[in-house]
């Protein structure tokens, strides 16, 4: 898989992808220059966790590309400059397949809102803007484009006539809020926007493979359709609440704490759960799950004081392995 062909592959310039395994099994760097006449050198670097994968990897190539006449002499090596890229570009994806080392895993099977976002996906709209629910606390708005150019739809901004037309979302947000909660807030964030840093978290599924109309896809992809969500998580936090947890806001930021015995649980980067529940499509009862899941070997006294759990998620689609 050429990297350069999507917006999301930033380590390496080619994916090697294994069928059997359904996982990458190497990542290639690709270097060139220019050599006499017509003739260009490739210099490749190839990074795998395992010895083996590289052998095949080499054969299949081996077997697709005509090698270069050796009478032709040693290729001209990089210069100082391109061997210190090169070498800062393997570290980097080295670290990519041997960064993290699981202690344990935990599998989850969550009821996701994909039927419900396509079933609210308008393809033929009567209006440049429409709002739906996917739940009371969950709002997704569609604002259709298809008069506007490709750039102007990717990389431009919404004109003043747009941003009046979300006044409309006002009261499905007030029917958002819960009552006797102090815990509302608003998080707002868009599908698929190519402006935003956070395109897309790590172990989520990119777009292209959601479960979704090819058409919607498009739509979502070349922003024919703009879609905003609009998220309030105090449902979610009033769950917390209810497990133990004291949850406090200030300064745009979220400090959740439950104490155990002597001992004080932290759970920190809150949002992030809340974007497995506006972007990933996720339920409050799954992510509900995942928490548990991390505070179980904590509330058992497997683990002891001053320790940190990190999680690394990976969001599947189908039914849980039997």
């Amino acid at each position: 898989l050429h990297h350069g062909i999507t917006n999301i592959l930033r380590l390496g310039d080619i994916s090697v992808f294994d069928l059997s395994s359904r996982r990458i099994a190497a990542v290639i760097e690709v270097k060139t220059h220019s050599r006499s006449g017509d003739k260009l050198h490739i210099n490749m670097s190839m990074i795998s966790d395992e010895k083996e994968k590289l052998e095949r990897i080499t054969a299949a190539i081996e077997k697709m590309v005509a090698l270069g006449d050796s009478s032709e002499g040693v290729p001209p090596s990089l210069d100082r400059w391109g061997q210190s890229r090169l070498r800062r570009q393997r570290n980097q994806i080295g670290e990519s397949f041997s960064g993290f080392k699981a202690d344990g895993n935990i599998s989850l099977e969550d009821e996701s809102k994909f039927e419900r976002f396509a079933d609210a996906f308008d393809l033929n709209p009567s209006a440049r803007l429409s709002i739906h629910t996917l739940s009371q606390n969950h709002i997704v708005a569609h604002i259709h484009m298809f008069s506007e150019s490709l750039s102007k739809r990717l990389f431009g901004e919404l004109t003043s006539t747009d941003l009046e037309m979300l006044q409309d979302l006002i009261p499905y947000i007030q029917e958002s809020v819960v009552r006797d909660s102090e815990l509302n807030n608003l998080f707002f964030s868009t599908f698929h926007n190519p402006t935003s840093k956070g395109l897309i978290d790590q172990g989520s599924i990119p777009i292209f493979y959601w479960p979704l109309d090819l058409e919607i896809i498009h739509r979502l992809v070349f922003h024919e359709t703009l879609v905003f969500t609009i998220y309030n998580p105090a449902p979610l936090l009033e769950s917390l609440k209810q497990r133990g947890f004291e949850i406090e806001f200030s300064e745009d930021r979220y400090r959740v704490t439950k104490r155990l015995g002597e001992n004080i649980i932290h759970i920190s980067r809150l949002p992030f759960f809340f974007r497995l529940v506006a972007k990933d499509l996720s339920t409050e009862n799954g992510v509900l799950d995942i928490i548990d899941a991390m505070l179980s070997p904590i509330e058992s006294g497997k683990l002891g004081p001053d320790t940190g759990v990190s999680l690394r998620y990976f969001q599947m689609l189908g039914k849980k392995p039997a």
